[in-house]
């Protein structure tokens, strides 16, 4: 993650501004609404312009205190954007009656939504690490500054 801005119009929501950057990829601004539950030890959110092979991605953080800090986990729901799904269009689609290349087909177009969804779990794991390293810290200084010494 390159930067990060929260604005907090109302309490527990958020509309957050993520520009993120990765190795061999140009950097790209990802923008969301948080709602934050607070008692709950939650927060949702909702990607407004989700980006490539995503039509749509939102999901969930979780920040519980434990002993020894606080235990993070993060849950991503997407759709796949159709269109952007490598044999959506063209020779790829053949007619149902070519049976024997049809099923090929099928095959190669499983294989490559296997290889999609792999990619796109990928990307998401490593920017909800990012994200998550940062709620760590920041959960972790406000519970040591609100503890008695």
């Amino acid at each position: 993650m390159a930067g990060a801005r929260v604005e907090e119009p109302q309490a527990g929501i958020q509309k957050v501004t993520l520009r993120v950057h990765r190795p061999a990829a140009p950097a790209r601004t990802v923008r969301s609404v948080r709602v934050c539950f607070p008692h709950a030890q939650r927060i949702v959110f909702k990607e407004l312009q989700p980006r490539g092979l995503l039509a749509a991605h939102r999901g969930e953080f979780s920040v519980v205190p434990d002993p020894g800090g606080v235990t993070l986990s993060a849950q991503h729901h997407v759709v796949l954007r159709e269109e952007a799904l490598p044999g959506a269009a063209g020779p790829a689609r053949l007619r149902s009656t070519d049976v024997p290349h049809s099923a090929r087909a099928a095959r190669r177009e499983q294989e490559a939504l296997t290889q999609v969804r792999r990619q796109v779990r990928e990307e998401l794991g490593r920017d909800s690490r990012s994200v998550l390293q940062a709620a760590r810290a920041h959960a972790e200084s406000a519970m040591a500054h609100a503890l008695p010494r």
